[in-house]
C-alpha cells in the first residue's frame, strides 16, 4: 500500500460531513467469536518478599475475531494469547486499563458494556456470539473511500484502504451534526473578522481541533474505519422495517 494520504483537520472535518450527509445505514448480520479478557491481578509484598494482597481488575473488554481471518478456535486461541500477553505487561506498567486495546487486522477490542449490548452467546458454539435485535435494528452510518488514507480515531490513528468504509453509530449523528454545525458557524464568524488567509486558516484548525479532537489528538466521537470487504460481507442495508418491529412504529418514508 503506497501513496497513503494523511487526513489532516481540514480532511477530518470534510469526512465527518461527508459521512452525515452522504453515507448510508447498514445493520449488523454476521456473527462474531469473541473471547474475553482475563481479569488483572495486581500483587503487593512485604519488605521480606511475602504477599501481602492481591487485588483483581477487571478490564471488561472482549477481543472479536472476523471468522473470514481466524476461522479455527486454534487460531483464535492462539492469537487472543499472543495479544493479552503483549498488552498485560503495558497496561499494569501505566496502570491504566485504557492500555488493554488492540486493532488489527481481522481482529478488534470492544468495551464489555459494548459488546454484550449488541451481542449474545450462540448456545451451539463455545466463544461465539450472534448480533442481538439491538445489533440488527441499531444501524451504522457508513461511508465509502476512493483513496487510501490515514485518519485520528479514539484510539491513535488508522489507515483505510480505497474501497473501505468509515462508519460511526446512527445514534451519534445527532451529536456530529451539532458540532459541524457550530464550527461552520464559529469559522463564518471568524471569515466577517477580516484576519489574513493565514491567520483564519490556522484559526479555523484549532477550532476544528477544539470541536472535534481530544487534548491528546484522539478523536471525540468514535468514527472508525473498515477494511474493503468488510461491510459488505458483515452488514445488511438497513431497512426501516427493522426499527418499525422493535418499535412498533410506522417504517420512515423511503
Amino acid at each position: 500500500m503506497s501513496g497513503i494520504r494523511k487526513i489532516d483537520e481540514f480532511d477530518y472535518l470534510g469526512l465527518l460531513k461527508g459521512l452525515v450527509e452522504d453515507g448510508e445505514a447498514f445493520a449488523k448480520t454476521t456473527p462474531r467469536y469473541a473471547v474475553k479478557w482475563p481479569a488483572l491481578v495486581i500483587h503487593t509484598e512485604t519488605s521480606d518478599g511475602q504477599l501481602e494482597t492481591a487485588k483483581e481488575i477487571d478490564p471488561d473488554v472482549y477481543i472479536l475475531f472476523d471468522p473470514a481471518g481466524f476461522p479455527t478456535a486454534a487460531d483464535r486461541d492462539k492469537a487472543a494469547a499472543a495479544i493479552i500477553n503483549n498488552f498485560r505487561d503495558k497496561a499494569l506498567a501505566q496502570q491504566d486499563l485504557r492500555a488493554v486495546d488492540y486493532k488489527g487486522p481481522d481482529l478488534w477490542v470492544m468495551e464489555g458494556k459494548k459488546f454484550r449490548a449488541e451481542y449474545a452467546p450462540d448456545p451451539a458454539e463455545k466463544n461465539k456470539y450472534q448480533p442481538n435485535e439491538e445489533a440488527r435494528t441499531a444501524p451504522r452510518q457508513c461511508l465509502a473511500v476512493t483513496e487510501d488514507i490515514e485518519f485520528p480515531v479514539q484510539w491513535g490513528t488508522f489507515i483505510v484502504e480505497a474501497g473501505g468504509a468509515i462508519a460511526t453509530r446512527v445514534s451519534d449523528l445527532a451529536a456530529i451534526q451539532t458540532a459541524l454545525t457550530d464550527i461552520a458557524q464559529n469559522i463564518e464568524s471568524l471569515e466577517a473578522q477580516n484576519l489574513s488567509p493565514e491567520a483564519l486558516k490556522e484559526t479555523s484548525r484549532a477550532l476544528i481541533r477544539q470541536t472535534l479532537y481530544k487534548e491528546d489528538g484522539t478523536t471525540v466521537f468514535d468514527i472508525y474505519g473498515m477494511k474493503p470487504g468488510f461491510l459488505e460481507k458483515n452488514y445488511d442495508p438497513f431497512v426501516p422495517q427493522q426499527r418499525a418491529q422493535k418499535t412498533g412504529k410506522p417504517p420512515e418514508p423511503a
